[in-house]
This record gives structure tokens, C-alpha cells and sequence, in this order.
């Protein structure tokens, strides 16, 4: 997770500074990501899907699914890493008995 990582937390870190190392650590692994999610997105959905899926997406509804959805993953993996801390915890200690 981001949050209270030393890179958001960098004394001196403006946000814009922060997203802009962002971009320059991404840019030489963007082919291969872009790749992946092709090779991914080609595997997991047909063509007939896909030609539902798409318009959706790029209309306004589906911009706003996918902000959302970026959004409520954020807050709910924050809002819940305590819970996941506590499941492993317990799991562990049950595989140690």
C-alpha cells in the first residue's frame, strides 16, 4: 500500500512531486504492463463483450464506474487492512498448532 509509505511521506514531498516520480518510475514497465492487461482482458472477455463492455466505458456512466471502482478499492483496502492483518494472524496461529 501507498499510505505511509516512504514515498508519500518523503519530507519536502509536494503531491505533484510525488505523482510525477510516480509517472518516471512507471514509464519503463508501461509496454509490459499494458501488455499484460491486454493479454488479460483478451483472455478473460470475448469479442461480443467486449463490444458491450466498451461503449459502456467510455461513456459517462463508465468513466464514472471506473473511478468509483478505483476509489472504493482505496478506501475499503485501507479500511480493512486491519481486519486482513487480524485474519492472517489467526490463520497462522492455527497452522502453528
Amino acid at each position: 500500500m501507498l499510505g505511509g509509505s516512504p514515498l508519500l511521506t518523503a519530507a519536502g514531498a509536494s503531491f505533484s512531486e510525488t505523482l510525477d516520480a510516480l509517472r518516471l518510475a512507471y514509464e519503463p514497465h508501461r509496454l509490459t504492463w499494458q501488455a499484460e492487461y491486454a493479454s488479460h482482458i483478451n483472455w478473460e472477455f470475448t469479442e461480443p463483450e467486449l463490444e458491450e463492455i466498451v461503449p459502456f466505458l467510455e461513456g459517462p456512466s463508465g468513466q464514472h464506474f471506473l473511478e468509483a471502482r478505483w476509489r472504493m478499492d482505496a478506501y475499503i483496502g485501507t479500511n480493512t487492512e486491519h481486519l486482513v492483518e487480524q485474519i492472517i494472524s489467526v490463520a497462522a496461529a492455527a497452522l502453528t498448532k
